[in-house]
């Protein structure tokens, strides 16, 4: 048995004010496990906008956070090709706000030589979503819409689609705060500026084919007018707590679509889904889908980084174990 610590949400509820540093023991390692000693976690939306309660139907509370980090294996079953000193991302689950963590093999992603920690404990959730989602939906040039364009998501999105020579139409919630990366941008509206529906039909023409969705809530059908019939909405986060079937008008020439990485992780052929986590690694080595963290906190800092996260833009880097980060 081993002494370790985690940060545990007791209750739903904002996360800086319901999140506290646990003390516990770590049981017996069981077959097919591997024992991950965490290096370094994030702060992600979707550690958030759990820890809120908005999936509370497959969320049981006190809830370990942290659905992104890096880890290096110091137990394994014998003859596994995942041996001790490899470093590896931990996916389908939460759990990395914590010290150590027994992780099945099969949910363990290794980390090449030539990618530091830093960058891949951001290389899973944004990156792996964006190219999925990417790959997947954009199947012609005509501008994508894309929502919460000051969120690093959106910016890996717009980067992506940049990459490939297709226009990307940016919304946020104020002018005051547009992209910090505006030729990333086509086009950016913000939805507080007047007669910003018609601005957005205007920019995105007759073309206009995919919106990729983080906010939900009752501007998601407002947006989604703009895609010609037969358009694709795809919603992959919920920033605004208010479920899409709730927005009012949302059109009938569009398709609803969903997209979480966490059931797409566990849909998808292993082969294939290893296969594009190369992509995705080679397009953050590479800078195009890389995060610099614009804090870094210990674990133990935990509702500092939180508080911190929630007043600032920019990434938190939590740095877990005595030692730096490779």
């Amino acid at each position: 048995m081993v002494l370790m610590y985690e940060v545990v949400a007791t209750r739903p509820g904002v996360a800086q004010d319901v999140v506290e540093v646990r003390s516990m023991v770590l049981g017996q390692r069981e077959r097919g496990m591997l024992r991950i000693r965490m290096l370094a976690s994030t702060i992600n939306p979707s550690d958030l906008v759990t820890i809120a309660g908005a999936y509370r139907s497959r969320t049981s509370f006190p809830f370990i956070g942290g659905f992104e980090g890096v880890g290096e294996v110091v137990a394994a079953d014998p003859c596994t090709s995942l041996v001790e000193g490899t470093r590896v991302i931990p996916i389908r689950r939460a759990g990395c706000w914590s010290e150590l963590r027994d992780v099945p093999e099969s949910d363990c992603v290794p980390v090449p030589e030539y990618l530091s920690t830093e960058r891949a404990c951001f290389a899973y959730i944004n990156p792996m979503t964006t190219v999925s989602m990417v790959s997947r939906y954009v199947t012609g040039h005509g501008p994508v819409i894309v929502t919460a364009a000051t969120s690093e998501a959106a910016t890996q999105i717009a980067a992506l689609l940049k990459f490939r020579n297709v226009p990307a139409i940016g919304i946020t919630r104020s002018s005051d705060r547009p992209p910090s990366n505006g030729k990333l941008w086509s086009a950016i509206i913000a939805t507080d500026a007047p007669e910003w529906e018609e601005r957005l039909y205007a920019a995105a023409g007759q073309s206009a084919h995919v919106v990729f969705d983080a906010v939900g809530g009752l501007n998601a059908g407002k947006v989604a007018r703009a895609l010609e019939p037969g358009g694709q909405f795809i919603s992959y986060g919920l920033l605004s707590g208010t479920p899409i079937h709730g927005s009012w008008e949302f059109p009938s020439h569009v398709e609803l679509k969903y997209f979480h990485l966490r059931q797409d992780a566990h849909n998808s052929d292993p082969v294939q889904f290893a296969q594009r986590f190369e992509e995705v690694f080679q397009f953050v080595a590479s800078g195009l889908l890389a995060t610099t963290p614009a804090a870094k906190f210990p674990l133990s800092q935990i509702r500092g980084a939180l508080a911190w996260n929630s007043a600032n833009r920019g990434k938190v880097l939590l740095e877990i174990n005595a030692e730096a980060p490779r």
